[in-house]
């Protein structure tokens, strides 16, 4: 879909140098784009805009454009953004890709209640342990010479991605504890695979439609320090034995089965709309629930011999503590069970345009709603009589979230400088679904982001392109206050700062 300016129009009338005729055109293509636009956005009618745990988009060709590419939608790429897209692509094509990114995080807490010291190294800018992180994705796209107007395809990629381990925690001094805590004792890993079968189908010389399927694949770590309520009652549970500390971690994996589609509306040779949706997907995680209970040194919980219920079980403190003080140290418990847990992830809907502005430039523009409300919190349960904290037993550990349905806008630009060189360009508008009151270091979607993209591509033979992307993301600042409330365990104080870079590599081959 190319726009060819005319430049031997000489007797055509004209306005301010452009002809009067592609003038009106452009006014309406601009006016079409804008009511599009802003009419999804506020569909959406959230107070900031989307973030959450997505991965920032597949295809060096789209991350270029700032991810506005579900009207444009003629790569491979296009499976994920808009599979419709496919039916008018002229070649086969296979593709792979590298991005590396380094989030460029950093917090500083402010966790210390009343400012009572909880353990936690705070007032210290803290940066995460890991700072580079590789993503690759896959695709191919085949075009059959006696299709019938049918295109046919596959990609894998990720579509969620968070990975982030903090060096957070040390017990409090007046503890008097040993036991050494994990440097990765906050730890977030998750990864999402989408194994995506596509297919689309032009429907006319205008027209197309296209799905694919989501074979989902989810791996989680999740870490954090779990503090278990001290049953005892005055006066052994006086500060800093009001809670007892636990090293938690849980490992798991789990499948689900979703799917997108979408819609290519060629309105136009100059214009195109692109409408597409992505279906939520619960990914059903099971594994193993580790807690490793770091108890204090205290005489009194040593040697008295203290007999409690805690939910009608019988239990002696001299189990754990029993000898702590003979031995010189501290002594921890271990406690092991499998867990399950349906992780809950978000249905999304995008509507982009693009405009053949000239037969060497390309404009695309996108809005795309996030329904991030279904991650309201992890409730993850224990198997086999709960996890033993060694006072009690714990059927479950929720994870609030209480994220927002939010959207994404994004603009980008296509040159081509050379038959066989395209530079390209974006600017996008991205923000946070998570709110300060469940905010901290395990999900740090810090903040609203001004994104800005640039990169190109080169065709080596008539077959193979290289292609390049750089993503650069601008967050702004975010300050959690301090609350009565959850510090340490379900909200976590401070500020928040991050510039996120990342790099995409790509090769292409079309034949």
């Amino acid at each position: 879909m190319t726009l060819v300016l005319n430049e031997h129009m000489h007797g055509a009338e004209k306005t301010g140098g452009m002809p009067l005729e592609l003038t009106r055109q452009m006014k309406s293509m601009w006016g079409r784009a804008f009511v599009m636009i802003m009419g999804l956005a506020m569909f959406a009618a959230s107070s900031s805009l989307a973030g959450g745990l997505s991965y920032a988009g597949v295809g060096v060709r789209a991350r270029a454009m700032g991810g506005a590419f579900r009207g444009v939608a003629d790569d491979w790429s296009a499976a994920s953004y808009n599979p419709a897209g496919l039916a008018f692509m002229k070649a086969s094509e296979l593709n792979v890709s590298l991005g590396t990114y380094t989030p460029g995080m950093a917090y500083t807490p402010n966790l210390s209640p009343n400012d009572y010291d909880i353990g936690f190294k705070d007032r210290q800018k803290r940066y995460p342990l890991d700072e580079l992180f590789p993503i690759p994705s896959f695709g191919g796209v085949g075009v059959p010479s006696e299709s019938k107007g049918w295109v046919f395809g596959g990609a894998i990629y990720w579509t969620q991605d968070a990975n982030y381990g903090w060096d957070l925690f040390k017990a409090p001094d007046t503890y008097y504890n040993d036991y050494q805590f994990a440097e990765g004792n906050f730890r977030t890993d998750l990864d999402v695979i989408d194994f995506h079968p596509v297919a689309a189908k032009k429907i006319n010389d205008n027209l197309s439609v296209g799905a694919g399927l989501s074979l989902t694949n989810g791996d989680l770590v999740f870490r954090k320090i779990l503090f278990v309520a001290n049953p005892f009652g005055a006066p052994f549970d006086d500060l800093p034995y009001n809670n007892f500390l636990g090293d938690f971690r849980i490992d798991g994996k789990g499948f689900s089965v979703g799917a997108n589609g979408g819609v290519l509306w060629k309105l136009n040779d100059k214009l195109s709309l692109g409408i597409s949706a992505q279906t939520p997907v619960t990914i059903k995680v099971k594994g193993n629930a580790t807690l490793s209970m770091a108890w204090p040194k205290n005489t009194a919980l040593a040697t008295k011999q203290l007999t409690v219920v805690v939910e009608g079980d019988t239990l002696k403190p001299d189990v754990f503590f029993s000898g702590n003080y003979s031995i010189g140290n501290s002594r921890k418990s271990d406690d092991f069970r499998p867990f399950k847990m349906d992780m809950r992830l978000p249905a999304q809907l995008g509507a982009g345009l693009g405009w053949t502005a000239s037969s060497k430039l390309t404009l695309a523009f996108d809005a795309a709603v996030t329904f991030w409300s279904v991650m309201d919190k992890w409730v993850i349960t224990f198997e086999n009589g709960g996890l033993n904290t060694g006072v009690s037993h714990l059927d479950k550990v929720e994870v609030p979230f209480n994220w927002k349905d939010q959207i994404r806008l994004s603009a980008g630009a296509e040159y081509m400088a050379r038959e066989d060189l395209v530079v390209r360009g974006g600017l996008y508008y991205d923000g946070t679904a998570a709110p300060d009151s469940t905010f901290g270091p395990g999900f740090p979607d810090v903040g609203n982001r001004i994104g800005l993209t640039f990169g190109g591509s080169y065709m080596l033979n008539g077959h193979f392109e290289v292609g390049v992307a750089e993503d650069l993301g601008f967050y702004s600042k975010r300050n959690v206050p301090t609350s009565a409330y959850g510090v340490g365990q379900t909200v976590y104080p401070g500020e928040y700062s991050a510039l996120r870079v990342e790099t995409l590599l790509s090769m292409s081959y079309r034949f």
